[in-house]
């Protein structure tokens, strides 16, 4: 478990002559990765600090929260940061309250094209819904030169799936992390012949996930799940983001 990690993150990273901050949108691009890095790296739990930050006076440590407070002299103004909806977004995504013993399969996979930095983690519920989460992995904030790098340009792949031991609808979706209220959705076709599916997608530094989704109940139960990329899970995951979905 992790108990605390975040970005100090401000509106206006001018205003404070030390590194280390990062602004509003940067750090709405870095917090769901933070979760799924943690994941990848076999940490179950990993804990925000913090959900609201201190009074914008207090800083440099008062600036850590999903939700700013700019006014000191007015702490009932509260305001969510983009961060805070990435983290929303990405929690409704992946909620599965419930019993966590439901079976899950594996997928042997690959990534075709210019996968350079690009991370990847494979998740499924118990419907039978994969999401495999994508994003490059490079940053977006020179934190000690307090600038942007340039733009990263996004990225077109393949994802080929071998051999599935489900079968798939050929209908998908991409599903991207933003800081608005709602997930960007762009639906794609999935390119299915009797050993292996294709999903032609692009993917950029926000995290992204590709949903699958189950046309049919499998008729044989899952093979043992053994450790690697290609392992579905979900279980763990949802219990360490269940703890923030009471506030987002």
């Amino acid at each position: 478990m992790t108990s605390e990690t975040g970005y100090l993150a401000i509106e206006n990273t001018s205003v404070v002559s030390q590194p280390g901050y990062v602004p509003y949108d940067v750090a709405e691009i870095y917090l769901p990765r933070v979760f799924l890095e943690q994941w990848n790296k076999g940490v179950e739990r990993t804990l925000i600090y913090q959900f609201c930050e201190w009074p914008q006076g207090n800083l440099p440590h008062g600036s850590y929260g999903l939700v700013a407070v700019p006014d000191a002299a007015n702490l009932t103004n509260l305001q969510p940061k983009p961060a805070y909806y990435a983290m929303q977004q990405l929690i409704a995504l992946l909620e599965d309250p419930g019993d966590q013993t439901f079976p899950t399969y594996s997928l042997e996979l690959s990534i075709l094209g210019n996968a350079t930095a690009i991370r990847t983690t494979l998740l499924q519920n118990r419907l039978g819904t994969f999401f495999l989460a994508l994003w490059i992995e490079l940053p977006a904030w020179n934190v000690n030169g307090k600038a942007y790098y340039p733009p990263i340009p996004s990225q077109a792949i393949e994802v080929v799936i071998f051999n599935p031991p489900v079968t798939f609808s050929p209908l998908a979706q991409m599903l991207i992390i933003n800081g608005s209220g709602s997930l960007q959705t762009v639906n794609t076709s999935l390119q299915i012949t009797s050993s292996n599916i294709t999903a032609t997608i692009v993917v950029s530094d926000r995290m992204s996930f590709l949903q699958l989704n189950m046309s049919s109940s499998p008729t044989t139960p899952p093979p043992p799940i053994t450790s690697g990329s290609g392992s579905a899970g979900g279980a763990s995951l949802w219990q360490g983001l269940q703890l923030a979905r009471g506030f987002l």
